[in-house]
C-alpha cells in the first residue's frame, strides 16, 4: 500500500505528526482534518488528496489558507463559504423548497443554496446538483457527479464507504438533468 492511501484516514494523518511537529500555531488536528500529514523535515507537509507539498509555515497560516493559495488546482471554487462550517452554511437554505432533504445534511456535504429552484452548489468543486428526487443522498449524488472534488476526499473517510460507492450505469439524460451548469 501506498503512503498516499495510508495517509487518505485522518487518524494516520495525525499520528504523522506525534512528536515532530515543531509548530505551537497550527494544530496536528487542523492540519491532519484538512488532509495533510507531516514528512519528517521541520514544518513540511504533504496533502494526501492533492500530493502538493508545503512547507515555510507562518503565524496566522490556516491548513486551508495555505493550501489554497498554494495549490490551483486545491483552491476552493467559493471561498467565501471555505472558511465557515455547515452551520454557517446552513442560513443559505431560508427559502429551501424541500421537506424531503435536509439542510443540515446538505450543508454537511459541502452543499450551499442558490436560492433557485432546488439547485444546490458546492463550496470546494464549484459543483452543482438540482432536480431531486426522493430516495436522492447528497453524499452519494456529489460523489458521483463531481467525484474529484477535494472536499469529498477529506470528508469521505469520516462516513460510511458504503454511502460513497460510486455507480457509473447511469442513463444520460438523467446525469444531464441531475448536474446543473
Amino acid at each position: 500500500m501506498m503512503i498516499l492511501d495510508v495517509m487518505k484516514y485522518e487518524v494516520n494523518r495525525y499520528n504523522s505528526f506525534m512528536g515532530r511537529w515543531p509548530l505551537n500555531y497550527i494544530t496536528l488536528k487542523d492540519l491532519a482534518k484538512n488532509g495533510f500529514f507531516h514528512l519528517l523535515s521541520e514544518d513540511c507537509v504533504q496533502c494526501a488528496f492533492c500530493s502538493i507539498i508545503i512547507d515555510d509555515w507562518n503565524v496566522g497560516d490556516t491548513p486551508l489558507k495555505k493550501h489554497n493559495s498554494t495549490s490551483l488546482s486545491g483552491q476552493a471554487k467559493y471561498p467565501m463559504m471555505a472558511e465557515v462550517n455547515y452551520i454557517q452554511r446552513l442560513p443559505t437554505y431560508k427559502d429551501w423548497p424541500l421537506i424531503m432533504l435536509s439542510p443540515r445534511q446538505l450543508s454537511e456535504c459541502g452543499l450551499f443554496y442558490t436560492d433557485k429552484k432546488d439547485i444546490v452548489t458546492c463550496f470546494y468543486c464549484g459543483g452543482s446538483l438540482g432536480n431531486w428526487e426522493l430516495n436522492d443522498d447528497p453524499w452519494v449524488e456529489h460523489e458521483k457527479y463531481f467525484p474529484d472534488c477535494g472536499y469529498l476526499n477529506l470528508v469521505k473517510c469520516h462516513r460510511n464507504p458504503k454511502q460513497h460507492s460510486t455507480h457509473h450505469n447511469l442513463e444520460e439524460e438523467k446525469l444531464q438533468s441531475k448536474i446543473m451548469i
